[in-house]
């Protein structure tokens, strides 16, 4: 989250350089790129599900391509707009496709953390119960700044 944030301020305070904003939007987004699997490795070790690890490992090697994507042309990031603020990226197809991956994997882990919560509370001491509540909260807030890659 570092990368993308630090990344897209300097992008759009670069005043009448919209290569040097280009840069910044796509080593921003490069961050972007592997948020899933973010979520999803979180997800399998503090859920302690074993089962979750064939799909990011998957998205390690998924991310790849997107990541060369990012570089090579402008299916990612197809360019920047100037905007009143500043430089904004303009996403391309693949965009598209990668913001859909990131949606679906953040919902199925948020859901994956409610459904264990609920169990939590039945069954495990309220350390345990407590402790996933507040990720359940912390994912929520970091679904939040996942919402700006679907603008």
């Amino acid at each position: 989250m570092f990368g993308w944030l630090c990344s897209y301020a300097v992008m759009q305070v670069s005043i009448d350089n919209e290569a040097r904003a280009l840069l910044f939007a796509r080593i921003g987004h490069l961050s972007v790129v592997f948020a899933p699997i973010v979520y999803l490795h979180f997800s399998r070790y503090l859920l302690n599900m074993k089962w979750l690890e064939p799909f990011y490992r998957g998205y390690y090697v998924l991310s790849i391509p997107f990541a060369y994507l990012m570089w090579s042309g402008d299916l990612l990031v197809a360019g920047v707009k100037r905007q009143p603020w500043g430089y904004y990226p303009v996403g391309g197809i693949a965009m598209l496709v990668e913001a859909s991956l990131l949606t679906v994997i953040a919902v199925a882990c948020w859901v994956l953390f409610v459904w264990k919560c609920r169990e939590a509370h039945r069954h495990a001491t309220f350390e345990e119960y407590n402790r996933l509540r507040y990720c359940c909260i912390a994912l929520a807030v970091f679904s939040l700044g996942a919402l700006e890659v679907m603008s």
